[in-house]
C-alpha cells in the first residue's frame, strides 16, 4: 500500500490495532482500494508531488484517502458481489468525494 496504513485501516474497521489475524487481508483490501480509486479517477495518484512528465497527475489529500477508507470498508463488508454492487465501481459516498477530481475518457 502506498497511501492507507494497516493502523489507519484497522481503526476505519473498528478492529483492535494489536489484533493481526486479518493483516494480509487488510493489506491486500487496502491496495485494492488505492487500485480502485487511481482506476475510478483515471490519474495516478502521488503522496507528495506530481512528476512534471504526468499532465494529470494529483496528489493525494484526505478526502481522496477517506474515499479510499470507504472503498476499504466496502471490501471488508462486502466479500462479495451483489447484483448492487456490480452496478457501481465505489460505494456512493466514495464517488461524491471522488467525482471533482475524475477525468472522463471519451
Amino acid at each position: 500500500m502506498q497511501f492507507l496504513t494497516l493502523d489507519q485501516i484497522k481503526q476505519q474497521l473498528r478492529i483492535e490495532l494489536d489484533n493481526t489475524d486479518e493483516d494480509s487481508y487488510l493489506e491486500l483490501i487496502g491496495s485494492a482500494a488505492e487500485s480502485a480509486v487511481e482506476s475510478y479517477l483515471n490519474r495516478s495518484l502521488y503522496a507528495d508531488e506530481v512528476p512534471d512528465d504526468d499532465s494529470t497527475g494529483l496528489v493525494i489529500k484526505n478526502h481522496i484517502q477517506m474515499a479510499m477508507l470507504l472503498i476499504v470498508t466496502d471490501f471488508h463488508e462486502n466479500r462479495c458481489d451483489t447484483a448492487e454492487q456490480t452496478e457501481r465501481t465505489v460505494p456512493p459516498l466514495a464517488e461524491r468525494l471522488l467525482s471533482a477530481h475524475r477525468i472522463i475518457n471519451l
